[in-house]
Formats: C-alpha cells, sequence, structure tokens
C-alpha cells in the first residue's frame, strides 16, 4: 500500500459543521485561529495516533494521543502569533496551522 502525504490548509469562512474533505483524513480547522482549534478524524483514532503541534523549529509544542477520539479539541490563545506545524505521523498526514 502506497501511502501519499496530504497538506490541508483549511480557511474557516462561516461558523458551522465543517465538511470533510473526500482525501484527507484529518481535518484541522478553523485555520487561520485566534483561540480554539479542532482536529477531526475521519474514523476513531487508534493507540498509534498521536497529534503533534510544532513550532517552526521542530520543538513539541503539544502531543496528544488521538486513541478513542474522533474529535479533539485545543486552545491556541496561549500561543505565539505564528505559523505552527502539524501532524499525525500514524495516518501520514501533516499541514500548517495560523495562529493569529
Amino acid at each position: 500500500c502506497n501511502r501519499s502525504t496530504y497538506l490541508y490548509n483549511s480557511f474557516t469562512t462561516s461558523v458551522g459543521e465543517i465538511p470533510f474533505s473526500p482525501n484527507v483524513s484529518v481535518n484541522v480547522f478553523p485555520n487561520p485561529s485566534a483561540s480554539i482549534v479542532h482536529v477531526r478524524l475521519q474514523q476513531e483514532g487508534t493507540k498509534a495516533d498521536i497529534f503533534q503541534l510544532m513550532d517552526m523549529q521542530g520543538k513539541v509544542i503539544r502531543e496528544t494521543s488521538l486513541s478513542g477520539m474522533k474529535q479533539y479539541s485545543f486552545y491556541v490563545n496561549n500561543l505565539a502569533a505564528g505559523i505552527y506545524l502539524w501532524t499525525v505521523n500514524s495516518l501520514n498526514v501533516s499541514g500548517k496551522l495560523v495562529v493569529e
């Protein structure tokens, strides 16, 4: 099985339910964000599914197991404004998150 990496940037312009993009196993929204960010999985997370948020130097800012979850939410209002990288290594998915 040949896996592809999907880089996904979501820009929310309204409040409401965010539909899944058909080829993306993880949605991170809203992006950009100044307060709360949601990580939504297509399927319930397993023990191997670890969400990591890193600064641009690769320092891990947040690391959370997604085991048993379909959605994980966290606040970013304590982070400096800028660009952060996120990944769920077991799903081979990564992207950028803009914090305002």
